[in-house]
């Protein structure tokens, strides 16, 4: 009998279950278990941009902002125009193998992670496992996720989807639990930065309304937000005090420092 009790609680524990994310996410990566490489909308320039980072560390730029034999020897600057997150993952990678090897470790990863990140999101919100392990499995099979990676390769939304969960765990410990994790809030608000533009927008906005709509009894400073923030960020150079006037209406005050 202890030994059937032991085996019911190692299948209810995380481990189990991030395991099980993991195994699943190696079926979702079966495309990427060929030679070569799949045709994508815009994987050419991600292979570039990846050839470009790892000239730039090459020739000692730090960090590789500009491949300089680009354009005909004009140079152009991928990781200015572009957050360079991705690339920085990919060319970790490429030191070990292939760049096309390094891609594909790179997409294995960010559809893990994200799995990964949205199962730890819901179990602080839910304290359910199996209802945390069929959310981060719709998450990671979502069509707009796969369109991302098999159709688009837009390798910044793909980076940025594992980041998403993260920012939430942030606000949600800071609004609802201990703010003990509030760090979270920092990784993934910087994740999704260094990751793609459009995201970053998505992100502002999504927590903008998360905030604005939650309950007033559990409503809690904004500046427990804005600790996480790094200091050198101009964030921290406009302070946005909200502070209860009557019921359901607040003052919005920016102070300069």
């Amino acid at each position: 009998m202890n030994i059937f009790k032991k085996q019911k609680n190692i299948l209810n524990t995380d481990f189990f279950y991030i395991l099980l994310i993991v195994l699943i996410s190696l079926l979702l990566s079966a495309p990427l278990y060929t030679q070569g490489f799949y045709w994508s909308h815009d994987g050419v320039y991600h292979f570039s941009r990846n050839y470009s980072t790892n000239s730039g560390i090459i020739s000692k730029q730090i960090p590789p902002l500009i491949v300089s034999n680009f354009c005909k020897n004009y140079g152009y600057s991928w990781n200015i125009f572009y957050p360079p997150l991705g690339t920085y993952i990919s060319g970790f990678f490429s030191l070990f193998t292939s760049i096309l090897d390094a891609m594909k470790l790179t997409i294995m990863l960010s559809i893990a992670l994200s799995g990964i990140s949205m199962f730890k999101l819901m179990k602080k919100i839910s304290k359910n496992n199996n209802m945390s392990f069929i959310t981060a499995i719709i998450y990671i099979t979502a069509p707009y996720f796969l369109s991302d990676i098999y159709c688009r390769m837009a390798m910044g939304e793909v980076i940025a989807y594992m980041f998403f969960p993260l920012l939430f765990y942030g606000l949600y410990d800071i609004f609802y639990d201990s703010g003990k994790e509030s760090y979270f809030l920092t990784i993934g608000a910087l994740g999704i930065v260094l990751s793609h533009n459009i995201s970053t927008l998505m992100a502002v906005v999504l927590s903008f309304i998360f905030v604005i709509f939650i309950n007033n009894e559990k409503w809690k400073t904004i500046a427990e937000i804005l600790r996480n923030v790094p200091k050198d960020s101009c964030l921290k150079k406009t302070l946005i005090i909200l502070r209860k006037k009557k019921k359901n209406k607040y003052n919005i005050q920016f102070i300069q420092k």
